[in-house]
């Protein structure tokens, strides 16, 4: 070997010795760091990797060295990524600094305290972000639990009990776990049996036997018996007395108990009135239509309730005490007489003829006839001639008088007043018809409001259906005796009264009343009466047409057989009592009418103006 060649191997000899010494150091470093972080595994491959000394000194062979070892280190680090990728592990471990960096390291602190089971440690992280290192130091040991006692709880016979537990105070991990103990049962045991009763079932009550347990149920229901009636016995008794009916209970009750099963009310009839001593009141005087007349009424000497009264009349009116006369008549038909009338209401009394021949017409002065007095019909009216030289009145025509006359029209007699005549009209408030007039059509002054007087004629003899219906201001109306056939007038007149002429053959007046001339049929009451009460007289047998009344009742007695159908249209009656209530039956259908409906004043009152009945009695 040359001198120069000699120069270059000792030369690449120490190289090649000193690059082994160091990569055996750098080896034996790299081993005992992975034994430090616990990377055993790795450790263990990288000492068991071949390692010979380096024998030689060419350049050859030290770049062989030299290669080797790099690839030694490749290897190495390779390895160490894919284990600790394959461990995972969570656990920061502590990572010491590298042997070298290609820069100088900024660590942040992290402090993670301990806990009961897990230890506290400082984690240190390079504050560069493309770096990543970390390690840990000052570790601590963990701190451990604090234990705390859970009481148990006895189970109940609804719920689950449970034993004592153990729990930490400071992470509330369950150290020691409860066991769950099973609900408790009840052991029932009979107490007592309930019998049944008339309503209520029987039953057995089973009670827990269990000390300090009241839980109970009940069982084996048994029906109930159910009542016994016994016999009904009177109770509740009140006594009758004349002023109230007296009563008592007629109770059934059960024998077993008690309970009421039956209640049957039974009415006593009232005590018997003791009349008093008769007194004498209402006392009224005569009048020229109404007869003196007082009440008779005995009182009860234990209730003071009126147990009679009776209305007594004397045989006397005031009627013609003082008189007046007239001339009448129609000197047309050659007939004529003196009038004498009573001064205070100024009826008919009685007519003194007078001798006269028939004259062809009326000789008027002042107004009226110079032979007979007829006056002078009101002017504006309206009239037609008859063939009998007579006139008829048509209507009002052209008159506004509220006092209308009808006499003499142009010389001659107006003998009739036609149908509707007034009809509905406001301005009559009184009608004199004189002695001429013989018959008044209907509807005349039907419906008429003011009209309040009407004066008939002597000669009047008839008056057609509804002519003074409906005149509610109308109060005194007089029957001349020549008026015989009146038909279905002065209905709802609510003021008017009756005066009937002595000798008129179809008609009279009783106390203002019209009744037929024999006092069998009361036609009109006279609702103009002021009185509450009013009794049929005696002898009257039926009741014709409205019965238009203020009263509050009408008695009717025990001789009446028939009413009419439009007797009780309007106003209403509250008691009807019936003297008779046996035999009344319904004449339009022959049906029977139960007398218990008519002995019952309020009873009757409501059955009779419910309906239009034509009533009828049998006296068989």
């Amino acid at each position: 070997m040359t001198p120069k060649n000699w120069q270059h191997a000792e030369v690449f000899s120490l190289v090649d010795s000193e690059l082994l010494d160091e990569a055996s150091e750098l080896r034996e470093r790299r081993i005992s760091h992975l034994r430090a972080k616990k990377d055993k595994s790795v450790a263990d491959l990288i000492e068991a990797f071949p390692h010979r000394a380096s024998q030689g000194s060419g350049f050859p062979k030290l770049l062989l060295i030299l290669l080797a070892v790099f690839l030694s280190l490749a290897l190495l680090s390779g390895i160490i990524l894919i284990v600790r990728h394959m461990t995972a592990q969570d656990t920061p471990t502590e990572q010491q600094p590298p042997l070298s960096e290609a820069h100088t390291h900024h660590y942040e602190e992290q402090l993670t305290p301990p806990s009961c089971t897990e230890g506290g440690y400082t984690l240190f992280v390079c504050a560069i972000e493309s770096c990543g290192h970390s390690y840990r130091a000052n570790e601590l040991p963990p701190i451990g639990h604090t234990e705390r006692i859970v009481a148990g709880k006895e189970p109940t016979y609804t719920e689950n009990g449970y034993t004592e537990s153990i729990v930490c105070d400071r992470c509330g991990s369950i150290l020691v776990q409860a066991e769950v103990l099973d609900v408790r049962v009840h052991h029932y045991e009979q107490a007592r049996i309930v019998l049944p009763t008339c309503t209520e079932r029987g039953y057995t009550v089973y009670t827990c036997s269990d000390a300090g347990c009241t839980n109970s149920y009940i069982d084996r229901y048994t029906l109930p018996t159910g009542h016994t009636a016994g016999p009904a016995a009177r109770e509740n008794e009140k006594a009758a007395s004349c002023a109230e009916e007296g009563s008592y209970d007629l109770v059934t009750r059960c024998t077993d108990c008690a309970e009421v099963l039956a209640t049957q009310t039974v009415a006593t009839s009232r005590a018997a009135h003791t009349p008093g001593a008769a007194v004498r009141e209402a006392e009224r005087a005569a009048t020229c239509e109404i007869r003196a007349h007082y009440d008779e009424v005995r009182y009860c000497v234990s209730c003071h309730s009126e147990v009679s009264r009776e209305t007594v009349y004397t045989d006397t009116l005031a009627h013609g005490a003082s008189t007046y006369t007239r001339p009448g008549g129609d000197c047309t038909k050659g007939k004529c007489y003196t009038v004498v009338c009573c001064t205070l209401c100024g009826d008919t009394l009685y007519k003194e003829p007078q001798a006269v021949t028939a004259q062809a017409s009326h000789t008027m002065s002042d107004g009226a006839c110079t032979v007979c007095g007829m006056p002078e019909s009101s002017e504006g009216l309206l009239f037609a001639y008859t063939s009998d030289n007579e006139y008829i009145l048509k209507g009002l025509g052209s008159c506004t008088d509220e006092s209308i006359t009808v006499g003499v029209y142009q010389g001659l007699t107006v003998s009739e007043i036609a149908d509707e005549c007034f009809l509905d009209s406001p301005i009559p408030h009184s009608l004199y018809l004189s002695d001429g007039v013989r018959e008044i059509g209907e509807s005349v002054a039907e419906g008429c409001p003011n009209l309040t007087s009407l004066h008939l004629g002597e000669e009047l003899t008839r008056i057609n259906l509804f002519s003074f219906h409906d005149c509610p201001m109308l109060t005194r109306v007089f029957f001349p005796e020549s008026l015989v056939n009146c038909q279905s007038v002065f209905n709802f007149c609510s003021e008017v009264t009756f005066s009937v002429a002595e000798n008129n053959p179809s008609y009279r007046s009783i106390d203002g009343n019209l009744y037929s001339k024999d006092g069998e049929k009361l036609i009109r009451y006279a609702s103009g009466k002021a009185d509450t009460t009013f009794r049929i007289p005696d002898g009257v047998k039926s009741v014709s047409g409205i019965l238009w009344t203020k009263l509050d009742t009408l008695i009717i007695s025990a001789d009446v057989i028939s009413i009419s159908k439009y007797t009780f249209v309007y106003p209403k009656i509250p008691f009807i009592v019936f003297e008779q209530p046996e035999g009344w039956y319904n004449a339009t259908t022959n049906e029977a009418i139960d007398a218990a409906v008519l002995a019952d004043p309020a009873s009757a009152a409501a059955f009779l103006q419910g309906d239009f009945i034509q009533l009828q009695r049998r006296t068989d």
